[in-house]
């Protein structure tokens, strides 16, 4: 039996993409151990879980939260110096990093157990928007680049999150024959499970990486005023605290907290609208989140900005709502209505007949690459 460490950079418990690979991998008589990073140490979830074939590890460095700036270089240090000591004694075939953040230690541990390198690469990394730091942002590309030129050729499978990471990646490209396209689709087991909304009011939500809290509270502001609508947020991340604290005790406006993917069918039951609102730059003008591909296998719509591949993706068979930039928002959600969510409903229904997005069609093509590692 082949042994697979996992490395993230999250506690492990809000992070779909991992727990739907894990699973094909555990399905077909892989053993996996995670080591994940629980950088605030406050979601009370045990530092090691174990069950069949599966260990989940829980690294914490405190006073390491998300956005901090400078300070996450130092971190970040920590965390892979204490990742290496921890797992560079045990024994195993495949070290599977999941973003680049988690690629130094990995290779570092590739070097010390000629063990196979894979990179799970979510993201476009040089076009991620910082919002407090032009020069942090010169920083981190700097070192992406250094670390692209250093690790990649060494790394033994990179699993894409779309193919238009190829074209945006000029380093990346030179090693497309390693690469393979694992798109973020749900796991359709839990699907069946999402109930619809039966009654009049217009529910909205965003559940994921909080990290947009104007976007979401213009939207909060908007939503308040109205007597038939709600919105509903879930997720951890950069702004969470200012978000929960935005939306503590106001009308029509809640805050789950940090959720897992057994949780999806509960958030889910009776939404209307799902948010897809980032920033634009580079990252988010080409990336499909997951959002949409579980809206769609649900049958609600989303909302998304122009000028991003999800907007041109909805447009084409007007399966959901694309607004012209931030100067919308309020205008767009205070009229939206059940009336015309419902036509986008009806669209989406149409399409589903002829495409469907679950998780279960992209599990070969992750298990026939990992197989012959």
């Amino acid at each position: 039996m082949k042994k697979i460490i996992m490395l993230l950079t999250n506690p492990y418990y809000p992070d779909p993409r991992p727990e739907k690979e894990i699973n094909v991998l555990l399905k077909n008589g892989y053993e996996v151990e995670i080591v994940a990073w629980d950088r605030e140490g406050n979601i009370k979830l045990p530092e090691r879980e174990e069950s069949d074939n599966l260990i989940i590890n829980r690294l914490i460095t405190k006073n390491s939260g998300y956005g901090k700036g400078y300070s996450s270089i130092l971190n970040f240090i920590k965390y892979y110096l204490k990742t290496i000591k921890f797992v560079k004694k045990k024994k195993f075939d495949i070290i599977y990093a999941h973003d680049i953040d988690t690629l130094i230690p990995a290779f570092v541990l590739k070097l010390i157990t000629h063990s196979k390198l894979v990179l799970d690469m979510h993201e476009y990394y040089e076009g991620m928007f910082f919002k407090n730091s032009r020069t942090f942002k010169g920083i981190f590309v700097f070192i992406i680049q250094i670390i692209k030129a250093i690790i990649f050729p060494f790394v033994n499978l990179f699993v894409l999150v779309n193919a238009v990471l190829l074209e945006k990646d000029k380093v990346l490209n030179k090693y497309k024959d390693r690469c393979i396209v694992i798109q973020n689709f749900p796991d359709d087991l839990w699907i069946s499970d999402v109930k619809p909304n039966v009654g009049e009011n217009v529910n909205i939500c965003f559940f994921g990486a909080v990290r947009e809290f104007e976007i979401i509270k213009t939207v909060a502001d908007v939503v308040e005023k109205r007597n038939d609508a709600a919105l509903h947020v879930a997720g951890n991340g950069v702004d969470a605290s200012k978000v929960q604290s935005y939306l503590k005790n106001k009308k029509n406006l809640t805050y789950y907290g940090t959720f897992g993917p057994k949780d999806l069918p509960e958030l889910y039951s009776g939404m209307d609208l799902v948010l897809c609102l980032y920033t634009i730059d580079e990252s988010n003008r080409f990336a499909i989140p997951v959002k949409y591909f579980e809206a769609y296998e649900i049958g609600i719509p989303v909302v998304c900005y122009k000028g991003t591949a999800l907007a041109d993706i909805i447009s084409e068979d007007d399966i959901g709502f694309v607004l012209d930039g931030k100067n919308e928002l309020q205008d767009f959600f205070s009229k939206i209505d059940t009336e015309d969510i419902k036509i986008k409903k009806n669209n989406i229904m149409k399409k589903q007949k002829v495409q469907r997005f679950n998780f279960s069609s992209q599990s070969y093509i992750l298990l026939d690459s990992i197989n012959t590692l």
